[in-house]
């Protein structure tokens, strides 16, 4: 009984030290978090390829189902509705996850912590999606939009949360112009401090289109269920790769959170 006790009094004070606090609450560096925006972008451009082609509307990049509703709503048909599904659940998750950031940390907005959750969450309501693929043509279509767009949701909102402007691939248009008007743009030199926000534009703008390009001739000689499961496996590496990124942490707000 006494080492028994012993041991989970050691697991408790493990976890209720600074060095947790500090895995968890810490800043993944820039260029860490790059990568893992470039996997999510490239993963954006995999989901909507497949749902644009099954269902018409989009369930990340929700610039195109704004245009899609305010255009049909005089006259609204099926698309229109789908439409506003993906933006009404959309906008739910961001004020859920965005709005739980600001009153649980708001000090730590890039905490790991935040991957962590939106991982979880994306993969789990993915997993759910693929398991029910045959039941898609008897499933109501919003439902579909509306679920995958809650996944949208909790992703951008840690995109936002990171502080990297270059990631707007939700309106790719703002990314493009700030992409051509760099003043760097026509510099022959890559990845240099000098064209960073050129280059990450770029980088960007490329996984998006290649992810959507992949999914789109992945879906000509397979299905929407093979696209699903390659979904699951980019988030399940994305967020695998959220565990082992380092963190930064400024030693005066280590003090604040110290037991």
């Amino acid at each position: 009984g006494e080492v028994r006790r012993g041991a989970v009094n050691k697991i408790y004070d493990g976890w209720n030290s600074i060095s947790y606090k500090k895995y968890f609450l810490g800043t993944p560096p820039t260029p860490w978090l790059v990568v893992y925006l470039v996997f999510t972008t490239f993963y954006t451009g995999w989901i909507d390829g497949l749902i644009v082609l099954e269902i018409g509307v989009y369930v990340y990049n929700q610039t195109g189902n704004i245009v899609i509703v305010g255009s049909t709503l005089t006259n609204p048909t099926f698309q229109t509705w789908k439409a506003l599904a993906a933006l009404v659940s959309f906008s739910a998750t961001l004020i859920i996850f965005g709005q739980a950031i600001n009153v649980l940390t708001p000090k730590y907005t890039r905490a790991r912590f935040w991957l962590f959750i939106s991982g979880i969450y994306q993969i789990l309501l993915l997993t759910t999606i693929a398991i029910t693929y045959k039941e898609w043509d008897t499933l109501p279509d919003w439902l579909l939009v509306g679920s995958l767009a809650s996944t949208s949701g909790a992703q951008w909102v840690v995109a936002k949360s990171s502080g990297i402007q270059q990631i707007n691939t939700a309106v790719a248009t703002n990314t493009m112009v700030r992409m051509f008007t760099d003043p760097s743009f026509f510099t022959l030199a890559l990845l240099s401090k000098k064209t960073e926000a050129r280059d990450r534009s770029i980088i960007f703008l490329s996984a998006l289109f290649f992810g959507s390009l992949l999914s789109g001739l992945t879906f000509q000689f397979t299905n929407g269920f093979v696209i699903l499961v390659f979904a699951i496996g980019i988030k399940t590496v994305t967020f695998c790769y959220t565990i082992i990124i380092p963190s930064q942490w400024d030693p005066q707000e280590l003090e604040t959170v110290a037991p």
